[in-house]
């Protein structure tokens, strides 16, 4: 399924924008121009055909429909961000088995070398045969 979704870096500029009330604060976060975050909530204004933002003298104030938009987008960086966790998580407390000459695996015991986590076992085996 295809899914219709507005450019990801137009989303994180919005968001920041919105949870600091500012472009230029959205804009340090983010480590781009202040510029850089005003074009990216236009495109987005533009693409979803709404204003996210009324832009009152020195001041940045968030529309009621950007506050509905915000609710949704807050939700799905919250969904992404568990998920990434959980992966990585996973990931991380397995077992990391290296295959290596006898050469690099003396390499590979030299404290130096630490490839190992507390969530980790490193498993070491070499072979003298070609594969």
């Amino acid at each position: 399924m295809l899914r219709r979704l507005p450019p990801l870096n137009a989303l994180k500029a919005f968001e920041a924008a919105a949870r600091h009330e500012s472009f230029t604060r959205a804009a340090e976060e983010l480590c781009v121009t202040q510029g850089a975050v005003s074009h990216q909530v236009k495109a987005l204004e533009a693409e979803l055909g709404i204003k996210l933002f009324n832009r009152e003298r020195q001041r940045l104030v968030i529309t009621e429909g950007g506050r509905e938009y915000l609710t949704v987008l807050r939700d799905a960086f919250d969904r992404i961000a568990v998920g990434t966790e959980r992966l990585v998580q996973r990931q991380s407390a397995g077992v990391l088995t290296v295959s290596t000459s006898p050469e690099w695996a003396v390499t590979l015991r030299r404290p130096s070398r630490n490839l190992t986590s507390p969530a980790r076992t490193l498993k070491r085996s070499s072979s003298t045969g070609w594969t």
